[in-house]
């Protein structure tokens, strides 16, 4: 099963390879990954992972106890569409 989701992270050296750990560790591919810096110093990672179904609500706790995450959001199909929309109508 494939879910979408979107990290806060602190972006310090190191971070993208302990997030990958954790979800290679539990069976799970990284489809893709884009991270992008904020203002405030922090940045967003959104992640396109795949693996089995039942297990997610594990990996965003284990995600959650690395130090350098902030927050983990499961982002649907609809939030994607409506990111879309509103920086279509940005431009």
């Amino acid at each position: 099963m494939e879910k979408r989701l979107r990290l806060i992270i602190d972006p310090k050296p190191g971070i993208v390879i302990r997030v990958a750990l954790v979800l290679e560790r539990r069976g799970y591919s990284m489809e893709s990954m884009k991270i992008s810096r904020e203002e405030n110093g922090l940045a967003v990672m959104h992640l396109h992972v795949e693996g089995e179904n039942g297990r997610w609500e594990q990996i965003k706790k284990q995600l959650l106890k690395l130090i350098d995450v902030i927050e983990v959001t499961e982002v649907s199909e609809l939030d994607i569409v409506a990111v879309a929309e509103e920086v279509m109508q940005e431009v």
